[in-house]
């Protein structure tokens, strides 16, 4: 399991420059995370297990080199949450990863490399799903998913001149 700690009642993780946002009768808040608070994120049962160090080494490289990830996708269960000072939502109730643990870590791992590192995480927060519909999402997003062949990535970087 990765490297996340249950938080206190009491703590909070600080949403910066979000907003709420309805998609469908779904409630969702956008905005970003601060890479100090990524250990406060929590993962469940459906999720793969944590790459390795040395596979998660080029993700770990290219957010020491200020290259911002793909967005995560989390879940607050429950609506514990308040709004803040400028622009900030205050978010008290569980929140999981749905998709982005190992983008997590990543970031996580590049900042006990490189101290003073304080990379952002976007994020597409739900509100108030349950663990079921986390493992519904979570199947779409990932076990779904046509993943890219070699072949299309060495065109790719032959279109680049790479």
């Amino acid at each position: 399991m990765a490297t996340h700690t249950k938080r206190t009642d009491r703590e909070a993780i600080v949403l910066y420059d979000a907003s709420i946002d309805k998609m469908g009768d779904d409630t969702v808040m956008r905005g970003w995370i601060g890479s100090e608070q990524l250990h406060l994120l929590q993962v469940d049962d459906y999720q793969r297990e944590l790459r390795s160090s040395g596979e998660l080494s080029d993700m770990v490289g290219a957010v020491r080199r200020g290259v911002r990830l793909p967005d995560a996708e989390l879940n607050m269960r429950g609506n514990n949450f308040a709004q803040g000072k400028n622009n900030t939502y205050l978010l008290y109730g569980i929140v999981v990863i749905v998709d982005g643990q190992q983008r997590c870590e990543s970031i996580i791992q590049a900042c006990k490399q490189q101290l003073g590192l304080t990379p952002r995480y976007g994020c597409l927060i739900h509100i108030g799903k349950t663990p079921e519909w986390e493992w519904d999402r979570f199947e779409t997003v990932n076990l779904k998913q046509k993943h890219v062949t070699r072949q299309v990535l060495l065109r790719t970087r032959a279109r680049k001149g790479n």
